[in-house]
């Protein structure tokens, strides 16, 4: 009865609706079910803030980092109780954090906070990681005239995401992540070391010190906060398929000695309390297959007593459904999205009994 009709040429304007509510009934849906959730982007320098960020742009106009609805909140807080109803027995969230890798080849890769633009200026918050001002981070490459990625969420932002999610009963695990922001945007399970006498020395670069910029830093770096902020879980790592499979002149894993070893850092920081995993990609962790030879390298790893879990990300092929006329799928069941087909594929031993 409030709203104001000039915009609208002094009469009511049309209006429509569209109204989230979720069907009672006795039957489980998949939203039942679910007990965990990722939570994504993951970039975007402000996407996890609680408050209003606003970007100041000229000299009297300002315009809104995290506030893309009509309800006039930020769009974590938005998004979070929409989830919350469609959601109903959800108990855990992964909260995904990037910063950005720069090179494939482990020796000379850094990984290091980053910012869509250094000339920004926001109120109230400003931009911070990790010891950072804006000014200091890496600048994201540019598509098309505009940034890759939103840059890495500030660090105040993301505490005040953890806050929100432990307030509304979720158990939260920090999940850093590794944007590769170099030429083709690879998957980071392509960078790697070179084979060899001098692959534990790559390794060891790209995981640097406490205080370069490397997977050690990243890791530490969340470790204080998880600590600080009451966060139930901590992954030191994930998906670094390439980097656990470099082999040195042994025939031995760098990479996986050094997330052993940072994992016990990453312990001495979080207590007992905090889970901590790393997240093997689905094709890393039942082991090294390479020239007829299995080693199953991850194994020393998931044995560490500073280890709690053995952590999946999984993205498994859901089928194996040939082109044309199907091949021998085809025979007995009724195509590529047959239901009966898929729950064969998936329960079917495929890297679990056996592999091809």
């Amino acid at each position: 009865e409030d709203l104001p009709l000039g915009p609208f040429g002094n009469r009511a304007p049309q209006l429509a609706f569209e109204v989230f509510r979720r069907p009672k009934g006795a039957e489980r849906r998949l939203e039942d079910r679910l007990e965990g959730m990722c939570l994504i982007p993951g970039a975007g320098e402000f996407c996890l803030a609680t408050e209003a960020v606003m970007r100041r742009e000229g000299l009297t106009k300002s315009t809104a980092e995290n506030v893309n609805n009509a309800e006039g909140r930020a769009d974590i807080e938005v998004s979070l109780d929409h989830l919350m109803v469609q959601a109903p027995n959800l108990k855990r969230v992964s909260l995904i954090v990037g910063w950005f890798g720069d090179d494939l080849r482990a020796g000379h890769c850094r990984v290091r906070p980053g910012v869509d633009r250094h000339d920004k200026m926001t109120k109230p918050m400003r931009w911070s990681v990790a010891g950072l001002e804006r000014h200091e981070a890496h600048l994201v490459s540019q598509v098309d005239g505009g940034p890759a990625y939103g840059g890495t969420p500030s660090d105040e932002s993301v505490r005040q995401a953890i806050r929100s999610l432990k307030a509304r009963g979720l158990e939260v695990t920090l999940y850093p992540f590794v944007f590769m922001d170099c030429p083709g945007y690879p998957w980071r399970g392509r960078v790697a070391g070179t084979d060899g006498a001098g692959a534990a020395a790559e390794v060891a670069a790209l995981f640097g010190t406490a205080e370069g910029w490397g997977l050690r830093r990243l890791a530490l770096h969340y470790a204080r906060m998880a600590a600080e902020e009451g966060a139930d879980g901590l992954l030191i790592g994930s998906e670094m398929r390439g980097l656990t499979g470099t082999r040195d002149a042994g025939g031995g894993f760098p990479a996986v000695a050094q997330f052993r070893a940072l994992a016990a850092e990453c312990r001495a920081i979080v207590g007992a309390k905090v889970k901590l995993s790393y997240a093997a990609d689905w094709s890393e962790y039942f082991g090294f297959h390479k020239d007829g030879e299995v080693r199953f390298h991850l194994d020393p790893l998931w044995a560490d007593p500073n280890i709690d879990y053995v952590g999946i990300d999984w993205y498994p092929p859901l089928g194996d459904w040939r082109a044309g006329d199907g091949g021998l799928d085809a025979a007995a069941f009724e195509g590529a999205s047959d239901p009966a087909y898929l729950a064969a594929q998936v329960a079917g031993g495929e890297n679990y009994d056996w592999y091809y």
